[in-house]
């Protein structure tokens, strides 16, 4: 044969089954940048600092990012309150009624005599833009609740029936329970505006029903008349153990009984069973357990008992 020992070994090496070096082969696409998402879970991060009662400044550097784009992801959430975002909200809001986005911006800036930056600043992320597919309850479950919160504060402080509104409408959907234990939820009914009426529709299965506003504001002054909460009671660590907390639960229940109320409501954290213990003793009855926010522990589950006066 003519072929020499060389081209015998280059032809046996060009048949050979060539091996695939690792990490080989069409690389992986990058995963596809996603704005909304990227901004929920910044601004649920956010969300979740603020509640911990942390400043703009240190949620800033905590999430790397620019104290003004906190603040406007904390506004997006509902969260934020301030005098300046409050104003800058209903300017805008007022003149969007008539003008499209961006001269209602403008308009905002020249009546409040604010740079065009700082209103943007003050508005939220438009939902239609970063957040295609959220509505409002998926927004945060965690804003949803602090937004809750802080209706049902400014109600207490403030005991007005525009504050009782207020209330009402932001627990709209909510699953309640009667107080005989039946599951329920409401809704408040819209006109042909697309604007609220004072309705409520109670879904009850098959005994639903509509409520007038009247008889609501009417029922919720039974009930203040009635009913006593008591949201937030303890003892100091170091007084504990003397039986304080009896004799303090003792006089709250004979002061409230001797000025006619029907009913004594607390709450008390899951899990501390001397509080349930004591409670139980004194004759409350557990009504259920539910998640609640506090500003002095957060959001927790907390057992709901009452004592019939």
């Amino acid at each position: 044969s003519s072929m020499t020992r060389t081209d015998c070994r280059w032809s046996c090496m060009s048949k050979m089954k060539k091996i695939r070096k690792p990490g080989g082969g069409r690389k992986k696409l990058k995963p596809e940048y996603d704005a909304g998402k990227n901004l929920k879970e910044q601004m649920e991060s956010a969300v979740a600092l603020y509640d911990s009662e942390m400043s703009l400044q240190s949620i800033a550097d905590a999430l790397a990012l620019n104290p003004i784009k906190v603040r406007k992801l904390l506004i997006t959430a509902g969260v934020y309150e301030s005098e300046v975002a409050e104003k800058v909200k209903n300017t805008f809001e007022e003149y969007r009624k008539t003008q499209d986005y961006k001269t209602a911006i403008l308009s905002t800036s020249s009546t409040l005599q604010l740079s065009k930056a700082s209103v943007t600043s003050y508005l939220p992320y438009q939902k239609g833009v970063y957040f295609p597919s959220t509505e409002k309850e998926k927004i945060s479950v965690g804003a949803e609740r602090q937004r809750r919160y802080r209706v049902m504060k400014r109600w207490r402080v403030d005991p007005t029936e525009e504050n009782f509104w207020g209330v009402v409408l932001s627990y709209a959907g909510v699953k309640f329970k009667t107080y005989s234990g039946l599951p329920f939820i409401y809704e408040v009914r819209k006109g042909r505006s697309g604007e609220y009426t004072k309705e409520l529709w109670i879904d009850r299965r098959e005994r639903s029903k509509s409520l007038a506003w009247s008889s609501i504001v009417l029922a919720l002054g039974n009930i203040k008349e009635e009913v006593v909460e008591r949201p937030i009671l303890a003892v100091h660590p170091e007084q504990r153990g003397k039986g304080l907390a009896r004799n303090l639960m003792e006089h709250i229940v004979g002061s409230e009984r001797k000025a006619g109320k029907k009913a004594l409501r607390l709450d008390v954290i899951e899990n501390n069973t001397a509080a349930e213990g004591l409670y139980q003793k004194l004759g409350f009855r557990y009504i259920q357990t539910k998640t609640l926010f506090y500003e002095v522990v957060g959001e927790m589950t907390f057992k709901m008992y009452e004592l019939v006066l």
